[in-house]
């Protein structure tokens, strides 16, 4: 973009603004979603710019992006232009750190809450891409602090990738792997092609640490062929050969097949511009070479990738460089120099991770100082590689461990001989003396074999002790439990006791009470009072005295159902059948209170169950709703088929039950009573009642209710077969 068209754009850009954008005062947090369209071209002008090749003229476009932003008051343009700008450098990591903290700093300062996310995780990124694994770890989790639906799928999947790349190269596989498939699911998902590479390449790079080949080809076959939008830069194609070439060297040892992937991948990271790609795979090649003894044209690429280091250089990158290059050194003899180059690339490794490579540059020292007879560092190299290798090598290692150990041995037993050669030259005369240091070496080392044997018993007494204790502590533990276990029961019984009491003493004694007031009444005012006062006490009593009966009828049922005396007789039941009686058992209660009772359920449901324990259930959740619904308010039985189960459904449009008490209604010592919309009083154990009885038709019963909304209670019971099935 040249001088002049910079000022034209700024001006087509604020004349647009001024046609369509309204004169609305900026939201508290800013998104891309809730900030005005700004004419709807800045959005368009970045996504042309996100989705460029990085050309020095759109450096250029990024600067005149920031410009009319802030002339506009625009803030996701000024965020979005720092983050461009940050990912254009994304090759010199000292600028790209720059602008996207920058970006980062005016994004939470302003309050763009998307652009925030975005310049987290592309710092997460560019530090995990340069080896600075404590700042990557620390802003890619910060990122996932931010992440939230609104921010997309896409976005968290992506996310996603570098966390589970971070993790490879701290060698947790587990982690890493659960991280790729989430991500790679998400993507297919989403139509995230690109990144769907990458997450291939990056299993593939798992599985090849993992030498398992299949999997490892078969992941990296999938980059192939590869979509139009990856073309733009070549690289995901370059890395997924060059990945391909390392399996066949690592793991199956085709070397030749190997150089053939290693070199289509120079040249597409060349093709492509991709540079910082071709010291890996120079590397890789030099690896190749060596391990078919041709020593020339691996140093021939050895150099060329050490050549090809630069400060932009990965840590990794560098360290496995370095490596390589010292095992090739070692081949002819130059253990200076291998001993530089191996330590060096050790050095350059992070603390944790990328273990294959430790193992090799720990190898690479183990040899080098075994070459010079410097034995007790090289059992320290070897020792070191072996805690590394763990699983993969570890007979092999132990072996050569104890190889190494007993050559040491060897070595020093030479030594003390030696010494006893020359001395019995110098002192022929006193083999006596010889004669009884030999006499007390045996002494003493029947004695030591003596120590080792008590040691040896102790040990194995202490073993059968510690044995024994774990046994018993395991036989305290589940003492405890079956105390814990009791006290549950006892604490519940007592609970039990307690609301069985209060009943008693409350609710059965409130009720006759009120008999009692209202029959002195009548006794001691009969004469005095009209017919319809005293019809009205008559009704009073009635009315009174069924719910004194109800009560008991529910507290009998209850006392039974605790001392386990109800048995359910299941057999195939007729649901609307059951349903239909108890419908014409409430009908006259319901015209009285003016509230519909409705009939849903279907001619040919059968269930399994007890028809006198149904019966009860859907006349107490039936007489409930009625209890709780007022005037000019319905009632719906219904029931429809799950599977193999029925769901029978009570629902009325009636007042409902606080939320708070939802979880007290099955309890006893819940005292969970409500009046109903006439003031009928309630006992509590209705609901209680229908829970057991349903429990022993291998059902259950769930309750699902807003306030001044309605309850809806729904029983669940299995399915008869056949009309004529019955429970064995």
């Amino acid at each position: 973009m040249t001088s002049k068209t910079v000022p034209l754009l700024i001006c087509f850009l604020f004349f647009l603004t001024i046609l369509q954008v309204p004169a609305t005062p900026l939201p508290e947090t800013k998104t891309e979603s809730n900030t005005p369209d700004t004419a709807g071209i800045i959005p368009g002008f970045i996504l042309i710019l996100e989705s460029g090749q990085r050309t020095p003229e759109d450096r250029q476009k990024m600067d005149s992006l920031i410009m009319v932003s802030r002339n506009l008051a625009y803030i996701p343009g000024v965020g979005r232009g720092l983050m461009m700008i940050g990912v254009y450098y994304w090759s010199n990591p000292d600028s790209s750190l720059r602008y996207l903290h920058l970006a980062r700093k005016y994004c939470h300062e302003n309050q763009y809450y998307l652009g925030y996310f975005l310049s987290v995780h592309n710092l997460g990124t560019l530090y995990l891409n340069y080896g600075i694994q404590d700042s990557a770890f620390f802003y890619l989790m910060k990122a996932m602090s931010l992440w939230k639906p609104e921010i997309g799928m896409q976005r968290h999947a992506r996310l996603q990738l570098d966390l589970g790349t971070y993790y490879s190269s701290k060698d947790d596989y587990q982690r890493s792997l659960g991280l790729f498939l989430s991500a790679m699911k998400t993507m297919k998902g989403t139509g995230d092609t690109v990144k769907l590479r990458s997450v291939y390449n990056n299993l593939g790079v798992l599985y090849t640490n993992l030498f398992n080949f299949q999997k490892a080809k078969y992941y990296y076959e999938q980059v192939f062929p590869i979509t139009p939008e990856a073309f733009m830069n070549g690289r995901i194609w370059a890395d997924a050969y060059n990945n391909l070439g390392a399996v066949y060297m690592d793991v199956k040892k085709d070397n030749d097949s190997a150089l053939i992937f290693f070199r289509r991948s120079v040249s597409l990271s060349r093709k492509y511009n991709q540079m910082d790609r071709v010291p890996n795979s120079f590397m890789n090649m030099g690896n190749a070479f060596l391990a078919t003894g041709r020593i020339d044209s691996a140093l021939h690429y050895y150099r060329l990738a050490k050549g090809m280091i630069n400060k932009f250089t990965r840590r990794n990158h560098q360290a496995g460089i370095f490596i390589n290059y010292a095992v090739a050194l070692k081949w002819l003899g130059q253990l200076d120099s291998a001993e530089y180059y191996g330590q060096k690339g050790i050095m350059l490794l992070p603390p944790e991770g990328t273990g294959n490579l430790k193992i090799t540059g720990y190898e690479l020292l183990f040899s080098v100082d075994s070459a010079r007879g410097k034995y007790a560092s090289a059992i320290s190299y070897l020792q070191q590689s072996y805690r590394l290798s763990k699983k993969m090598h570890s007979e092999e290692i132990l072996k050569k461990i104890n190889e190494k150990e007993f050559e040491y041995q060897l070595d020093q037993k030479e030594e003390e001989n030696r010494d006893l050669i020359n001395e019995n030259r110098f002192k022929e005369k006193i083999i006596v003396w010889q004669t009884v240091i030999l006499i007390a070496g045996i002494l003493f080392l029947l004695m030591l074999v003596g120590i080792l044997f008590v040691i040896s018993r102790s040990r194995k007494k202490l073993k059968r002790i510690n044995q024994e204790l774990q046994f018993k502590n395991e036989e305290i533990r589940m003492h405890e439990e079956e105390i814990a276990k009791q006290n549950k029961a006892l604490l519940d019984l007592n609970n039990t006791r307690n609301r069985f009491f209060s009943i008693i003493s409350h609710d059965l004694r409130s009720p006759f009470n009120s008999l009692l007031g209202f029959l002195q009444e009548l006794i001691e005012g009969y004469d005095t009072y009209s017919d319809d006062e005293r019809k009205r006490i008559l009704s009073s009593l009635s009315t009174s005295s069924q719910n004194t009966y109800h009560l008991l009828e529910n507290l009998l049922e209850w006392a039974l159902s605790q001392q386990g005396q109800i048995i359910a007789t299941i057999r195939t039941v007729r649901v609307r059948e059951v349903a239909v009686n108890i419908l014409g058992l409430l009908q006259s209660r319901a015209d009285k209170k003016g509230v519909a009772l409705e009939m849903a359920v279907d001619e040919e449901m059968y269930a399994l169950a007890d028809p006198v324990l149904l019966a009860n259930t859907l006349l107490n959740i039936t007489n409930n709703a009625i209890k709780f619904t007022g005037k000019g308010g319905r009632i719906i039985l219904s029931s429809i088929r799950k599977d193999d189960k029925i769901e029978i459904s009570c629902k009325d449009t009636g007042i409902g039950i606080p939320a708070e008490f939802i979880d007290q209604l099955f309890r006893v010592d819940g005292n969970v009573k409500r009046l109903g919309t006439d003031r009928e009083p309630g006992t509590g154990l209705g609901l209680i009642l229908c829970q057991e009885f349903v429990g022993l038709m291998n059902g259950s019963l769930r309750v699902v209710s807003l306030e001044n909304e309605g309850t809806e209670i729904i029983i669940m019971l299995p399915t008869a077969t056949n009309q004529n099935q019955t429970d064995k």
